[in-house]
């Protein structure tokens, strides 16, 4: 037993010392699009709701991207873990291929957006601020994708600290460029909104610049250097990743509309629920990067494990990362019980709004909770390369259960006369409904891992779970 705990321990230790810097990256990303709608407050109202819209669009093209690109840091995490470096850099350059194709897919969308913004009911002098910042903006996409392309090729070895310095220089470089070309400061021209779509595309080419600096001269890389040759694209390694990838990519943008439809829902009872609302999503969002960067590295720990072929390895991983989004959920859980009245004051100074938001947090924190402990379980079972199931679990469960019973305890109109026999708890009913479906998802992802890591070795072939350390078609040779 002592042996056992020393190799939990020697887990845990391994799981610090990669959240610690992915946590701070997230933090990064996160401050720079505060930086954009703060600064751009100061131009006025509408510039702030242009760049607001903006971000609205672009924001989840980007998280499609990254979650598609994800596959690529769990197998190259798997050739790693197998000591396989030629196959390791061939998933990198046809990774790179993949991050190319959905960064200039991504930009043509968002090229399409801006003249049809009013017919999602954005008001016309809103949306010309906003398709002017997207217009500034677009053409830095297929270099961000690439940058995260290159991003994962050194976290998929366990290398995370490259992307942490490189986010928080990014970050600074577009705080300073959208002071100078927002305001004609430093030199600048002033630009208003177009300057700070301008300055996060110019953020977004120099991150691609140092990401391919770091990977071509770092001594860590010299025997398998990522950009030393080039190689052409091959369609079946592609697809191979794609198919790892694109259902994170999916389960994302799922979640995220699901998200964006109940706001809609909530913003029809008026200005009090939608401010509440808006309150703890926001406080929830700081506190979800946490057991998000917890999901990552148990990706990249689980994938590891698998690439050396070490079933009891995989196992410890799985335990010491659900044991630490258990505390992490119920160490946040008491921090918004403790914290909710005084966060929502700091939001807004309108007691109606602080009221119904220090209610909603009192019930998000137990979705924090649940919510911790099912991201876990998603991290490992995609270290195995395992995104299909669980992203239908969790999708399915989000649309066909916690959509329809939020509507229903939140007051929303119902047919046949139904809403007399339904309890109506205003906003919070969504709240309610989102922790109950959010419960069923961890329960069913628990027993999927159980069945995967810890049940019969056949159960991986039976659920269709490529093993990287003997499955060649990953290399792209």
């Amino acid at each position: 037993m002592p042996h056992k705990h020393m190799k939990l321990g020697r887990h845990f230790r391994a799981l610090l010392l990669l959240v610690g810097p992915i946590l701070l990256s997230q933090y990064a990303y996160l401050a720079s699009g505060m930086a954009d709608t703060i600064m751009s407050g100061s131009l006025g109202t509408v510039y702030q709701a242009g760049v607001a819209v903006g971000a609205a669009v672009w924001v989840p093209v980007q998280m499609f991207i990254t979650g598609t690109l994800y596959g690529v840091m769990i197998v190259i995490s798997q050739h790693h873990g197998g000591g396989r470096h030629a196959e390791l850099v061939a998933t990198g350059r046809q990774g790179l291929w993949l991050a190319l194709l959905l960064g200039l897919a991504g930009m043509g969308l968002l090229l399409l957006v801006p003249p049809n913004l009013t017919l999602f009911g954005v008001t016309p002098d809103v949306a010309e601020q906003a398709a002017t910042y997207l217009n500034y903006l677009v053409w830095g996409l297929p270099f961000s994708s690439l940058a995260i392309g290159m991003r994962f090729y050194c976290d998929g070895q366990k290398n995370v600290l490259p992307a942490t310095v490189i986010s928080i220089i990014t970050v600074l470089v577009n705080i300073v460029l959208n002071y100078g070309l927002m305001f004609g400061n430093l030199g600048m021209p002033s630009m208003g909104v177009a300057g700070s779509g301008l300055a996060t595309g110019i953020s977004m080419a120099l991150s691609t610049l140092l990401f391919a600096a770091y990977v071509s001269i770092t001594p860590a890389y010299r025997h398998h250097r990522l950009l030393s040759s080039w190689a052409r694209p091959i369609r079946k390694s592609i697809g191979t990743l794609t198919a790892v990838g694109l259902p994170i990519g999916i389960a994302l943008i799922s979640e995220f509309l699901v998200l964006s439809v109940i706001a809609l829902c909530i913003s029809t009872g008026g200005a009090v629920p939608i401010a509440a609302h808006q309150i703890s999503f926001n406080f929830m969002m700081v506190l979800f990067a946490i057991p998000t960067s917890i999901a990552m590295a148990t990706s990249i720990l689980v994938a590891n494990e698998r690439g050396k072929n070490n079933r009891q390895g995989e196992q410890e991983v799985v335990l010491t990362s659900v044991a630490t989004g258990c505390c992490v959920g119920l160490a946040l859980t008491i921090i918004m019980w403790l914290c909710a009245e005084g966060m929502a004051g700091v939001y807004s100074s309108d007691s109606a709004v602080i009221s119904l938001a220090t209610s909603i947090l009192m019930v998000a924190a137990l979705f924090q909770l649940v919510d911790a402990v099912q991201i876990c379980l998603n991290g490992a079972l995609r270290g195995i390369e395992d995104t299909v199931i669980p992203f239908l679990i969790t999708s399915g469960i989000y649309w066909l259960l916690a959509f329809p019973l939020g509507y229903a305890l939140s007051g929303m109109p119902l047919p046949f006369g139904l809403r007399r026999f339904i309890p109506d708890y205003g906003v919070v009913g969504w709240w309610f409904a989102l922790v109950i479906g959010i419960t069923l998802v961890a329960l069913l992802l628990g027993r999927r891992a159980l069945r995967l890591f810890f049940g019969n070795r056949g159960a991986d072939a039976r659920a269709g779970v490529h093993d990287s350390a003997s499955e060649p078609s990953h290399s792209g040779v």
